[in-house]
């Protein structure tokens, strides 16, 4: 078997793949793999490349924010699953479901029924209130949840029930068709208007702290995957029961819908999406390509640079407290970062923050070249 070696700078040792598994670091990619690694590659060589995650000796145990986003899309998935009849009886039986999970996550113990594939460890709280308040939050977003889709299964011949958790994957492209990318649709709600079903891309946000705004969501290319995606799968194949055509695409902010009483879910509630134009359905594969050509440059370099970010450091990024360990260390190569001992000091990241789609060449300076640390096993 043919294996590659690169020697890893912030470490001092070599890190090994087999062909197979390179192939698959470079050519095979997912939106939240694309995004990982465009907005922090130090987070994806932790995360993807060295799996620091899973080493025991590291006791990284995930943000609650994360959690809760997934507990919340489970229990979402859950509501509209096959399985589901007549959906749940009520608000409460929904956010009991909710609870139950969220529980066991938080003492870092299994939940009967839950998806094999989590990996349970205890949630990192930042403070006592943070458990209390997201719970709060939970129950209220399964209980709007509820009261604004339990129509689905009250009134069937009124409305078609979503389809939910829908994967678009395995489509090849690029020099030689060796690329691969997939994605992963929360929704997609079938409207049928005048005879005719169409289609519209539903994906959930379970977080309070960001504006979903028009301007914010044109340079966000999650859902340009998404749309490219759907519509190469409707032209090559069915992935709906009643095919239908692409007619939108739309933000559910599942803690802003309200609703106390029953109320059918209206479109127009949710935050519209722009649909891509060609020329930017075609910068989705150049994207691609890019994110595989600066991949390979950090590990034929050994340098990983990292994108400190203040609103994402402390809530989402698991490798916070190695983060702040290497940055810690670092002198030479970036003075600004000598200063540097927490990475989520507003301060001192509004100084240092670097665009995340520069070149790398463009940030060599921000590349870190720590001491031979042990840190890392």
């Amino acid at each position: 078997m043919n294996t590659h070696s690169f020697k890893i700078q912030a470490t001092g040792k070599k890190i090994t793949f087999s062909s197979k598994a390179l192939h698959r670091l470079y050519y095979d990619w997912s939106t939240s793999k694309l995004r990982e690694f465009i907005n922090c590659p130090l987070r994806f060589y932790f995360n993807r490349i060295v799996k620091v995650q899973k080493n025991p000796k590291m006791n990284i145990n995930p943000k609650p924010i994360l959690v809760f986003g997934t507990i919340v899309h489970e229990v979402l998935w859950r509501f509209f699953s096959p399985q589901m009849v007549n959906g749940f009886e009520s608000p409460k039986s929904m956010s009991d479901l909710f609870i139950g999970i969220w529980n066991a996550f938080s003492k870092g113990e299994d939940f009967a029924g839950a998806r094999r594939q989590w990996n349970w460890k205890k949630i990192d709280f930042n403070y006592a209130k943070e458990f209390d308040n997201l719970t709060g939050q939970g129950v209220n977003i399964c209980k709007y949840f509820w009261n604004k889709n339990i129509h689905y299964f009250r009134e069937p011949d009124k409305y078609i029930r979503p389809l939910i958790e829908i994967d678009l994957r395995d489509y090849y492209f690029g020099p030689k068709k060796r690329y691969k990318i997939i994605g992963k649709i929360d929704r997609i709600e079938l409207v049928k208007e005048k005879e005719i079903v169409k289609a519209y891309i539903v994906d959930y946000k379970s977080g309070s702290g960001y504006g979903y705004t028009a301007s914010y969501m044109s340079k966000d290319w999650q859902f340009l995957i998404y749309e490219w995606l759907y519509s190469l799968h409707y032209s090559q194949a069915n992935i709906v029961k009643t095919p239908a055509p692409l007619a939108g695409m739309y933000i559910y902010p599942l803690s802003a819908i309200k609703a106390d009483k029953q109320d059918p879910l209206n479109l127009t509630e949710l935050i519209e999406v722009e649909m891509g134009n060609p020329n930017k359905m075609s910068n989705i594969e150049r994207l691609v390509l890019n994110a595989k050509e600066n991949l390979q440059k950090c590990l034929e370099q050994g340098d990983f640079p990292a994108y400190p970010k203040f609103n994402e450091c402390g809530k989402i990024c698991p490798f916070e407290k190695q983060c702040s360990v290497f940055l810690a260390k670092h002198q030479q190569v970036n003075r600004r970062y000598a200063k540097l001992g927490n990475p989520i000091d507003k301060e001192v990241v509004s100084n240092v923050l670097i665009s995340p789609l520069n070149k790398l060449k463009e940030s060599k300076q921000m590349s870190l070249k720590f001491k031979k640390t042990k840190t890392l096993s």
